[in-house]
């Protein structure tokens, strides 16, 4: 995780977001893990990160919410190039 020794706050900050919706979700659910830098993964974030490629996805709030309402969800099936 990019933010390695705040994985509570970032934990705490999605599941105050999520239990709006679904106040049983359990904390559980939510896990971290390492990636290392030689990582696919890691080398692709950095890249996207310095501007050198394109995201390949936008993550949006909506995104994390919406599957929690039990509604489906319509996709384009194209990534989303939105952003700040």
């Amino acid at each position: 995780m990019e933010y390695e020794g705040n994985e509570q706050d970032v934990k705490l900050a999605l599941l105050n977001l999520i239990w709006q919706r679904r106040p049983t979700y359990s904390a559980d659910s939510i896990t971290f893990r390492h990636i290392s830098k030689k990582s696919p993964a890691h080398k692709k974030a950095l890249a996207t990160y310095r501007k050198a490629i394109r995201a390949d996805w936008t993550l949006q709030v909506d995104d994390l919410l919406s599957p929690l309402s039990g509604k489906k969800q319509k996709r384009s099936g194209k990534p989303f190039r939105g952003g700040p």
